[in-house]
């Protein structure tokens, strides 16, 4: 609350799961004499990474984006996503150009990368083993990458080690199916990661069009 009240936001840009990310253009109360604006955003670790033309280092310093530190970071980030954290990133900028209405896209600093842990909620994997124990075919459709969307699924029941090829999925595989493929494969999907709401609402009717009763949580 102490930054807010010292802060005035002119603009925002509210986070979605086609660009995912989010940003805010602000200017201090302190500088309302000066055209300068403050530009922040945060978001998926890679999309942010590709805004940024410069980084903070351990001690503070600004250093430009070179392609080596570039894929140092892009290693990071799937080095988190393998370990299955959620990784965002953090980036801004200072601009005495700015225009009220638009928030820079580009030649950003990155500010950090962060690690998340999406544990499963209590009695997640004993509610998914009742429902599988019931004949119901649990699957996982998500918007987190390949690597986060396995390691969640196994650690709350739904993916196995068992499970043939094609348990998961990306939400663009999904689409790029005919429509006579969708309805064979449907079944044998356990997690469709990277997925947008409407790859959630075509596998649903999928699954209708394999005579399944199809419940949504979430």
């Amino acid at each position: 609350m102490g930054v807010k009240s010292k802060c005035t936001v002119l603009n925002h840009t509210a986070f979605d799961s086609q660009t995912k990310r989010s940003g805010v253009l602000m200017k201090r109360k302190e500088e309302v004499d000066s055209t300068g604006q403050h530009v922040h955003w945060k978001g998926e670790a890679e999309v942010i990474l590709e805004m940024c033309s410069r980084y903070y280092d351990i001690s503070g310093t600004i250093n430009d984006l070179v392609d080596t530190q570039k894929v140092e970071f892009q290693r990071i980030i799937q080095g988190m996503k393998e370990s299955g954290l959620h990784c965002i990133a953090f980036a801004h900028n200072y601009v005495t150009d700015g225009n009220q209405e638009m928030l820079k896209e580009y030649g950003l600093v990155l500010l950090a990368l962060v690690g998340m842990k999406y544990p499963c909620r209590p009695k997640m994997k004993e509610a998914v083993k009742e429902c599988q124990n019931a004949g119901v075919d649990v699957k996982m459709i998500t918007g987190d990458d390949v690597s986060l969307a396995k390691d969640i699924a196994r650690e709350c029941g739904i993916l196995m080690d068992t499970d043939e090829d094609g348990a998961v999925i990306t939400g663009e595989e999904f689409r790029g199916y005919s429509p006579n493929k969708r309805i064979d494969e449907v079944d044998k999907i356990r997690v469709m990661a990277c997925s947008s709401p409407d790859d959630k609402l075509l596998m649903v009717k999928t699954l209708k069009k394999r005579d399944h009763i199809v419940a949504v949580s979430g």
